[in-house]
C-alpha cells in the first residue's frame, strides 16, 4: 500500500493481493485514526461478503472467487473495546454486467484499489445491542 495524506483525508492506493479489510484496520491504527469514513473504487480477485438476516440476528456469509469491479467501497471508521473498528459494505460489478453486495468481511485486491479516508477528530465507540444483534455506535 501507498498513501498521501492532506490535512484530514488519505489517498491510499492498494495492490495486487493485499487484503482490504485486514490493510484497512493496519493503517487505522497506524496512523492513529480515531473516527472517520472511506470509499473506494478498484477491482477484487475475490471477497467473501455477510447478509445480516434481520429475523434469525444472525450473518450469512458467501465467498465469491472471481475478477471483479468494486463499483463502491464505503464505510465508517469507530472503536470497539478500545480496538480500530471498521464497517465496510461493497458493490462489485461481474463480468455479466450484474453486481453483488454486502458487507465486506475481507477481499483480495485484483490489479489495485484507490480508497479515499476520512479521519475525524475524536473517538466513535461502539457496542454490542443484544436486541438487534449489532454492534451499534455508542455516543455514551
Amino acid at each position: 500500500m501507498e498513501f498521501q495524506s492532506s490535512k484530514n483525508m488519505y489517498f491510499l492506493r492498494l495492490d495486487p493481493e493485499e487484503k482490504i479489510v485486514q490493510s484497512l484496520l493496519e493503517f487505522i491504527e497506524n496512523h492513529d485514526i480515531p473516527s472517520g469514513f472511506f470509499m473506494g473504487v478498484g477491482a477484487v480477485k475475490d471477497a467473501t461478503l455477510r447478509y445480516f438476516d434481520q429475523q434469525t440476528k444472525e450473518f450469512v456469509e458467501m465467498e465469491f472467487v472471481e475478477g471483479m469491479e468494486v463499483t463502491a467501497l464505503t464505510g465508517n471508521i469507530s472503536t470497539m473495546s478500545g480496538e480500530p473498528y471498521i464497517h465496510p459494505h461493497i458493490v462489485l460489478g461481474r463480468r455479466n454486467f450484474s453486481t453483488i453486495s454486502g458487507h465486506l468481511k475481507e477481499g483480495t485486491v485484483g490489479p489495485t484499489l484507490e480508497v479515499v479516508l476520512v479521519s475525524g477528530d475524536e473517538a466513535i465507540g461502539r457496542r454490542f445491542e443484544p436486541t438487534i444483534g449489532l454492534n451499534i455506535f455508542s455516543f455514551e
